[in-house]
């Protein structure tokens, strides 16, 4: 069971040397082997002129303030500042700075498909902020672009050890997720971790959540016993209630450390004001979180 990642795309939201995603990004190339891609996205205070305005829904979108302090080439410093948080090549890890003029969203999901990045490395966003609910953070964005698995860091997965929870809704395409997710889980975390699989049933009672019980469970461990002969043995637990709600409970009960989570082909407007699990989970989880895009899937089932 292997997933390799020889490139990874870090989007990096402060240029400060001290940033958590940052560190974890520099120690897990360096333990891979993997080429890192720092990426920062500006906007030149022309283009921030046009924010804070309203956009077609009526909904205020946020304002950039730019730094007056950083002087009329901005790209140059910024520049400067973002190669001064990198490490020389002779540290053991290559890493490669990025600065993309847009918005931060778009900068690292355009360059981690032209870069050709096995993974996708960004910071959670704060929650419970109108913009990050109805319009999508930067984190939100991402994840809906993304062609490669995205690891939304919160607090880092360490090996050995790790819990990795991973989630299905029992449909191929969410199995498929699961073992791919399952395969990335291994390389991110190393061949000691502790693997549980979830699936939430919706909530019923008498002889009609009994007969719906039984087939789930036996979907389930045949999804199982898939993940364990691939090499990681799971526990599987089967819950009742609204996915996303069991997602973030078994998540919390456990407690895990790494949550994977896969996604459905979705988009438009049904999307942006209903969201999927993945990203109401997202919101919520106080753990660092692994999402599978369909399309990643889809792929893998069709080289299968």
């Amino acid at each position: 069971m292997t997933y390799p990642i020889r490139s990874i795309a870090l989007g990096l939201a402060e240029l400060d040397a001290g940033d958590s995603v940052l560190r974890y990004g520099l120690d897990l190339a360096r333990r891979l082997g993997a080429r890192l891609h720092v990426v920062h996205a500006f906007l030149p205070p022309e283009a921030a002129l046009g924010l804070g305005a309203v956009d077609p829904m009526g909904l205020a979108l946020p304002t950039l303030t730019v730094d007056p302090g950083l002087g009329p080439d901005l790209r140059k410093t910024l520049a400067a500042r973002l190669q001064a948080l990198l490490p020389p090549a002779e540290a053991g890890a290559e890493t490669v700075p990025h600065l993309v003029a847009g918005t931060p969203g778009d900068a690292l999901s355009e360059s981690a498909r032209t870069l050709g990045a096995d993974l996708i490395l960004i910071g959670a966003a704060q929650a419970g902020r109108l913009e990050q609910v109805l319009l999508g953070s930067t984190t939100a964005h991402v994840v809906r672009h993304a062609q490669v698995p995205v690891l939304v860091l919160r607090k880092p997965p360490r090996p050995p050890g790790t819990r990795v929870l991973l989630t299905t809704d029992l449909s191929e395409p969410s199995a498929r997720a699961v073992e791919v997710g399952a395969a990335v889980a291994h390389t991110l975390c190393g061949g000691s971790a502790e693997y549980r699989l979830l699936c939430s049933l919706p909530p019923g009672a008498g002889d009609a959540a009994a007969a719906e019980e039984q087939p789930a469970r036996e979907t389930l461990r045949a999804l199982a016993r898939r993940l364990a002969a691939s090499g990681a043995p799971v526990a599987e637990v089967l819950r009742a209630g609204a996915p996303a709600d069991e997602i973030l409970a078994e998540a919390a009960a456990w407690p895990a450390e790494l949550v994977v989570l896969g996604t459905h082909s979705r988009s438009g407007l049904s999307r942006l004001l209903l969201g999927s699990v993945a990203e109401t989970a997202l919101r919520e989880l106080r753990c660092s979180a692994l999402v599978v895009p369909s399309v990643l899937a889809e792929a893998e089932q069709l080289a299968a």
